[in-house]
């Protein structure tokens, strides 16, 4: 199985994929081994102060596929279909297949066929909680509050020898985090 990437136009992902279906449908017969994906995430957002739960593009001006064949070889068609910059070439070989980190991002991806929802965390008060990104990425520290409301988690953290409570979306934080490890990091000082 092999995975590829094709850079297309932003806002015209969407209508790319039927040239693609029929470009593969005309050069292999059976295209049933290619999917074709525009990944998305559905996130709320405020619009007109109502909460909405919107889809955003993951990869804006991206498409992923997966397929059985061989895809290198029609490159150039690619390339001429409206919408369509062709497929991305990686930076290890020059060649158009994924590799490494790649294929696991985008087997990731489609192992929830391309729609990321979002993420529902269980916090408690006292809970143990690692940041998973942004600046913060990696740091230890325990719920103080949970503002549901707003979606943020109050997390005592450790800052300059003394404990800090910092808001964070509750998005980017996971819970079961090893207790002896907060600990540790609280009793240093």
């Amino acid at each position: 199985m092999s995975y590829y990437c094709i850079s297309s136009k932003v806002g015209s992902e969407k209508r790319l994929i039927p040239h693609l279906e029929k470009l593969f449908e005309r050069e292999f017969e059976n295209d049933d081994d290619i999917q074709i994906i525009f990944p998305y995430k559905r996130v709320m957002e405020k619009r007109n102060k109502l909460k909405m739960k919107v889809e955003k593009p993951l990869l804006p001006g991206y498409l992923l596929l997966k397929s059985d064949k061989q895809l290198s070889f029609i490159s150039k068609e690619i390339r001429r279909i409206p919408y369509s910059y062709g497929l991305v070439s990686n930076r290890i070989d020059n060649k158009f297949d994924m590799h490494g980190s790649d294929i696991q991002y985008a087997d990731w991806v489609f192992s929830y066929n391309g729609v990321i929802e979002p993420s529902k965390v269980a916090l408690e008060l006292g809970s143990e909680v690692r940041v998973v990104s942004g600046p913060l990425v990696d740091c230890l520290g325990e719920v103080a509050r949970v503002d549901k409301r707003q979606e943020k988690v109050g997390v005592n953290m450790l800052f300059l020898g003394a404990v800090r409570l910092v808001w964070l979306p509750i998005e980017i934080v996971e819970t079961h985090v090893d207790a002896e490890d907060v600990q540790r990091i609280f009793t240093k000082q």
